[in-house]
């Protein structure tokens, strides 16, 4: 059967409407209105004016006389002018001043967006959301049933000390009653048995000795030397 099911709860989420701006045209100061000093120059005028040169001077001079002769001529008073030529100069008509100007300020017209509409949240109901499924009805609930599960066993193999490890003496072979032949044999019975004897060289060396200890110890031989009854168990004749 189809059966609707919830597949998410109604939820109401929060949205944030950004603010609009348009572009408008705005007059903006580029600098500030000033003051500062502003030299002013002095103003000159050029005018003619007469000049006195020499001042006017009485001097005797020789005066002609009519039927005198000139060395009988009198001496007289003569007034000699005074001299004055014509020049033109500068004069000052005002002297050199400071003033102060004022600057108007600098505008320009430029582009600025402003605001026109606020940032603002706003709330928007977000509906549940739904769709058709096929679902698993259970006929029967489930059951625990016991079951009873045998213990396992498994046979293994365990040795166990029935007495301590004692000294005895035991009948070993050694350099003055084997030979090389003998060693040969006993190192071919390690290394067929599974133990690493070294070289098959017929010598009596660490690691043939060392096979020989660990194959007395896993058949529970005594240990010691190469005894006569771990020559036996290898079968060496």
């Amino acid at each position: 059967m189809n059966k609707k099911v919830l597949i998410k709860e109604a939820t109401e989420k929060k949205v944030t409407t950004p603010a609009t701006y348009k572009w408008v045209a705005k007059k903006v100061i580029v600098s500030e209105a000033s003051q500062r000093l502003v030299k002013v120059p002095a103003k000159f005028k050029s005018v003619t004016k007469r000049i006195k040169v020499r001042d006017e001077v009485v001097e005797w001079k020789r005066g002609d006389q009519p039927g005198q002769s000139d060395e009988n001529d009198a001496l007289c008073l003569v007034k000699k002018p005074a001299v004055f030529k014509t020049v033109t100069e500068n004069v000052l008509v005002s002297p050199e001043t400071h003033e102060t100007k004022e600057i108007p300020a600098v505008y320009k017209r430029v582009n600025v967006k402003v605001i026109d509409k606020p940032a603002r949240i706003k709330t928007v109901v977000v509906p549940a959301e739904y769709k058709l499924v096929k679902v698993r009805k259970i006929v029967s609930p489930a059951k625990k049933i016991a079951y009873q599960i045998p213990a396992s066993y498994q046979n293994i193999t365990k040795r166990v000390k029935l007495s301590d490890s004692t000294h005895e003496w035991r009948e070993v072979l050694c350099k003055t009653n084997t030979d090389k032949v003998t060693i040969r044999r006993i190192q071919n019975a390690l290394k067929n048995a599974g133990y690493n004897p070294g070289y098959i060289d017929g010598v009596l060396g660490k690691k043939t000795a060392k096979a020989i200890k660990s194959y007395q110890v896993r058949n529970g031989l005594p240990t010691g030397g190469l005894t006569l009854e771990t020559v036996k168990h290898l079968k060496v004749q």
